[in-house]
């Protein structure tokens, strides 16, 4: 995990993985979670 500073923004860098590269729980998580400005997969 990386942690910067943008403006007045904190931004995270993670780096996840999974065994068979599902990653909709993650997805679902970020889309929903009102705090998450934006991300990347």
């Amino acid at each position: 995990m990386k942690l910067a500073k943008d403006n007045n923004d904190e931004v995270y860098l993670y780096r996840i993985s999974t065994p068979d590269r599902n990653y909709s729980k993650v997805e679902e998580f970020l889309i929903t979670h009102k705090n998450v400005k934006s991300f990347d997969v």
